[in-house]
């Protein structure tokens, strides 16, 4: 009799994951965006549970295969947010909420001041800039008139048109960040553990293709004419912070001798996941960025 039962159990729960197989086009990518993510199962913040709600909205027919029998959606059962919504505040506390890296890290390092609202005044920000050696971007940010920088939102840059840099690699945009992207991009790496241009156009190129972008379910619009992951990488991120930049010296300690400029894995690890420029990284004097 207990192996009948058994049988039936067995056979029952092959039906139902049969069905919702079935019935759910798309369980892999809810399984990323709302089973397995951090946002959805441990934040305790508001706006974590209404993007959850959205995301269940957008795949009513999935489910996770650890909710308990009966529980048919986010909200059908309990989750991190459960008639306990943390302070809203929290959200412009956490420098996880910045979509850009270096602007988190730049935050973060204390390096670049938020006002009492969280956010980061004009002068601010073209101040950090000229720290970084970003001459070029300094000079936009202070001749921009469009009132997106003065003061720069930097809690909610997303789903800005005018503020989001380009095509996402979705490391950290869409929120949250997503360690799986992270790694994707390390994958990249030459066999001494650095990038190069070269590394980096190959990742970004990846990170641009269509199927790529199409993944990025959630709140990552931008402009018509938005750069390409590659460019981002290639053309922003490594002349300012790589290690034998021809212009900018970060790295006093480092030999470039006989070397291209670089970035290294720990580098971008610590960049796009800890918020925390290298250890061996030298700002610009402050007084020297001054305006």
């Amino acid at each position: 009799m207990a192996i009948c039962i058994a049988l039936v159990l067995a056979l029952t729960a092959v039906a139902s994951v049969s069905s919702q197989s079935q019935t759910c086009a798309e369980q892999k990518r809810f399984d990323i965006m709302m089973c397995e993510s951090h946002m959805c199962n441990n934040c305790r913040l508001q706006w974590c549970t209404e993007h959850c709600q959205e995301y269940q909205k957008m795949f009513p027919d999935c489910r996770c295969a650890k909710w308990n029998q009966g529980r048919d959606s986010y909200t059908g059962g309990d989750h991190a947010n459960k008639n306990k919504f943390g302070d809203v505040g929290d959200y412009s506390s956490n420098v996880d909420n910045i979509i850009c890296p270096v602007l988190a890290s730049g935050v973060k390092s204390g390096r670049m001041k938020l006002d009492a609202a969280k956010m980061v005044p004009k002068s601010e920000l073209q101040r950090f800039m000229l720290q970084l050696g970003a001459t070029p971007i300094a000079t936009l940010v202070a001749t921009d008139n469009t009132g997106n920088m003065d003061p720069l939102d930097i809690f909610h840059m997303n789903n800005h048109k005018d503020l989001e840099h380009g095509l996402s690699s979705g490391i950290r945009d869409p929120l949250p960040k997503n360690r799986i992207y992270l790694d994707e991009l390390l994958n990249f790496a030459n066999g001494n553990g650095e990038f190069t241009a070269s590394e980096l156009m190959a990742a970004g190129q990846q990170f641009s293709t269509p199927d790529h972008q199409e993944q990025l379910v959630g709140d990552h619009k931008v402009a018509a004419n938005a750069d390409a992951v590659s460019s981002v990488f290639a053309n922003f991120m490594l002349p300012i912070l790589g290690r034998c930049a021809p212009h900018i010296n970060h790295y006093p300690s480092q030999n470039c001798s006989g070397k291209q400029n670089f970035m290294r894995s720990d580098d971008l690890e610590g960049l796009f996941w800890d918020n925390s420029f290298p250890n061996d990284f030298v700002f610009f004097p402050a007084e020297s960025a001054a305006v």
